[in-house]
């Protein structure tokens, strides 16, 4: 972010005659906001990988809506039904419903994404050691337990997990790759299918495959079997990217499964200290992302924590309403710790044992909140591509999709350019500005979000390294959007406002309206950048 100078409003005081009438009362001005934006700094390639979703691309509205939208990569696994997942016979378990064993439509999936022009493929590759062997052992269901009330016990083969279940090797689980990628089994893209899962949460294996992860797995046993997967996939595909483990929700971000640190070291922090050994031993990365998922599904989660979610990544200002593991970090419990910060101590983390400038990044693929308001989920989605487009975040793809999501996916991937830029707002937390530049440096999008419910902003914006062309800037706007009712169709029919700003040498003035979304975009060229 860019410092920003102090803002100083001064007011002359207002002197009546005693025999003059007060003047009618004037509308309230607007409270103004003032936005830096330098297109010389700061600048970093926005990942086209943050445009996902988790989906299934054989359905045709989803198809439709993907490629109008401007959807990038679309992650197809089913979540945790990802761990046992058998390749050869397309079955896994559903461990949220008896353990029973059913087919996942992978390869349909896979086949769905390959012809749909422009959108990648994220699947995943088992570590667990256990995939699906049979689905004749099923727990019936449907006449015994309709509604699911025992749906979270082990009741597939009668409790007996070999009956449908079998031993898989690392060898085993990189072979899915041999058969897809090659002209003899699936024939899929290496090039549209470059990333891929390891697994899914494993902090949560004890329960959700207790069917034969009952007994505690220790943290070290744990990491050791991704090292070997991963091992095996990078000798065969040297250019496959591998993210990993998919860190389940706040508590294990810093806990391992029987809530402690591992070896004094948070899980997160142990992860990928492990990891980066084993790399070495191995002469190459072996995970290319973290991957991290979250929901705030804390009790008593309001508007406010809603939309000041997407600080808790970098923000070391900002505590968090729903922290609780980090409480216990550094060492010891302290209730006053609230500050997260996660992605600032991962990149920390990644540069402490990876080194500096070693590639590994950050990737986001599970998140949602609780809302049912249209406009929060639409500024929380909007304020998180802000930061992580910012931050150089690489994948982001949300677990939870509501019909609000599809409008700011679409302003964004569509609208966005691919170069961000350095801005700073006099308004934050409640106002922000995330500003991008073309590749050529003749176009710039500066997407400003208002969070606040109730009140307008206007905004000043003063821009260096770019030169408007004079005239009026086109403006797009979300703002407003009902409740129950999918708004986007198509990039033709969507819920954009347009309108205009004013233009005024390197300066933009454009209001913003109480919990809105407002895109400003320019055209023009480089400017040179004054000498400091």
């Amino acid at each position: 972010m860019i410092a920003l100078a102090p803002l100083l409003v001064l007011a002359a005081p207002l002197v009546l005659a005693a025999t003059q009438s007060p003047p009618a009362a004037a509308p309230s001005p607007l409270a103004t906001v003032t936005i830096f934006v330098d297109a010389s700094q700061g600048r970093r390639e926005i990942s086209p990988w943050l445009y996902g979703r988790n989906g299934d691309l054989t359905r045709k509205e989803e198809r439709t809506l993907s490629l109008e939208a401007g959807v990038r990569i679309v992650r197809s696994t089913g979540g945790n039904n990802m761990t046992k997942y058998n390749w050869r016979n397309d079955l896994s378990t559903h461990p949220d419903w008896f353990q029973n064993v059913y087919r996942q439509h992978w390869p349909e999936r896979a086949k769905a994404i390959q012809a749909t022009p422009g959108i990648d493929g994220l699947f995943g590759l088992p570590v667990l050691g256990w995939v699906a062997k049979t689905d004749r052992y099923n727990y019936p269901d449907w006449t015994l337990d309709r509604e699911g009330k025992r749906a979270h016990e082990s009741l597939a083969g009668g409790g007996c997990a070999t009956l449908y279940l079998e031993p898989q090797t690392p060898e085993g689980s990189a072979a899915l790759l041999d058969h897809w990628l090659s002209p003899g089994g699936l024939a899929l893209s290496a090039t549209r299918f470059t990333l891929w899962h390891l697994d899914n949460e494993p902090n949560c294996w004890r329960g959700t495959h207790k069917d034969v992860s009952g007994t505690l797995m220790t943290g070290g046993e744990a990491v050791a079997r991704f090292a070997a997967v991963a091992r095996e996939v990078k000798a065969r595909h040297p250019e496959i990217l591998l993210m990993a483990p998919g860190f389940a929700s706040e508590w294990y971000w810093w806990d391992w499964s029987d809530n402690s640190f591992v070896e004094g070291l948070p899980w997160t922090e142990f992860f990928i200290k492990r990891m980066a050994e084993e790399s070495r031993k191995f002469g190459r990365n072996l995970i290319d992302l973290v991957d991290v998922h979250i929901y705030s599904s804390y009790s008593q989660s309001t508007d406010e924590d809603c939309l000041n979610e997407h600080r808790l990544w970098y923000d070391p200002g900002y505590e968090f309403p729903g922290a609780n593991g980090v409480r216990g970090y550094p060492s010891g419990w302290d209730n006053n710790r609230k500050v997260e910060m996660l992605f600032a101590r991962i990149e920390g983390w990644i540069d402490k044992y990876f080194g500096p400038d070693s590639g590994v990044g950050i990737g986001v693929t599970e998140s949602g909140l609780e809302s049912k308001k249209p406009m929060v989920w639409a500024l929380w989605y909007a304020s998180t591509l802000g930061v992580f487009a910012d931050h150089g975040v690489r994948v982001f793809t949300p677990w939870y999709w509501t019909d609000p999501m599809w409008e700011v996916l679409h302003l964004w991937s569509r609208h966005a350019q691919r170069i961000r830029v350095a801005a700073g707002c006099s308004g934050e937390p409640k106002v922000s500005c995330y500003a991008s530049v073309s590749v050529k440096g003749d176009r710039m999008t500066l997407i400003l979000v208002n969070r606040d419910g109730t009140a307008a902003r206007q905004a000043s914006i003063a821009l260096t390294g770019f030169r408007p062309k004079a005239g009026p800037a086109t403006v797009l706007r979300l703002a407003n959007l009902p409740d129950q009712k999918r708004t986007f169709v198509s990039r033709q029919k969507n819920a954009l406002t347009r309108g205009t700003a004013k233009v005024s040498g390197e300066s933009v003035g454009v209001t913003l309206p109480p919990w809105s979304i407002t895109a400003v975009i320019l055209t023009g060229k480089p400017a040179a950048v004054p000498a400091r």
